[in-house]
């Protein structure tokens, strides 16, 4: 894995794990989660070998959902309180300490932003971007650099400096890096990201339709570092147009 990353790096380029706040039944870390799913109450054939302590907890909620409300299938959101911190973040920083070793430049939190969807845990905006803050810092402390993704409507929260957590110190180590957000211009939501760009931190955009003429002005403007690419999630290496080529 780190001979592809170190080959990015030598063409100045940064590469950039995955970080899933939610649980995902094909990950290979999926048996250290408790908690059930599906219909009939059960793990669905994979059995739990997390702390026997935890065998009668249950962080695993409702489905995750796309923005057009389908379903990503074997993708669960998690009980992101605080309070539950304890029976999977630990499992989640693991990540964090694979994407040092394999030479990651940084992590993408993404799915995080449960608040507003049919969790089952009755989670909140202060739930989530207290995650949010715990996620920053737990990359910034493995120097690892942290991107947000979704929950843009928190921009403005996520960009201020926390001032109730005594650990972030400096504030920065709190704070994202820089902000990935998916379709603000379609969905007419581009302005919540002027926080970030405000306060210059980098902000990409990535767009699936519309035209240059409609999707360049208002980014280059804002000073968001925005694409386009194609629908099929499949097609990975093109990019259809840039705006700051433009």
């Amino acid at each position: 894995m780190r001979q592809p990353l170190l080959r990015l790096r030598r063409r100045a380029k940064k590469s950039f794990a995955i970080w899933i706040g939610a649980f995902e039944t094909y990950e290979p870390d999926a048996e250290l989660f408790p908690g059930k799913w599906s219909n009939n109450n059960s793990r669905n054939g994979i059995a739990y070998n997390g702390p026997a302590a935890y065998a009668n907890t249950d962080v695993i909620g409702g489905d995750s959902e796309d923005s057009a409300g389908g379903i990503f299938e074997g993708e669960f959101w998690l009980d992101i309180k605080e309070s539950s911190w304890q029976y999977w973040a630990p499992i989640m920083w693991a990540r964090l300490e694979v994407a040092k070793k394999i030479g990651c430049d940084g992590v993408e939190g993404d799915q995080i932003n449960s608040y507003g969807n049919d969790s089952t845990f009755g989670i909140t905006e202060a739930h989530s971007l207290r995650l949010y803050r715990e996620y920053y810092y737990q990359s910034h402390i493995r120097g690892l650099t942290a991107i947000s993704k979704n929950g843009f409507e928190l921009t403005a929260q996520q960009v201020t400096a926390p001032t109730n957590i005594p650990y972030c110190t400096p504030a920065t180590m709190c704070i994202p890096d820089g902000i990935l957000n998916e379709e603000c211009h379609q969905y007419s939501e581009c302005s919540d990201l002027n926080p970030a760009t405000n306060k210059g931190i980098w902000v990409g955009q990535v767009e699936y339709r519309g035209n240059a003429n409609g999707v360049c002005p208002n980014a280059n403007a804002s000073g968001r570092m925005t694409m386009k690419k194609p629908e099929n999630y499949s097609v990975t290496q093109n990019i259809l147009f840039a705006c700051w080529e433009q």
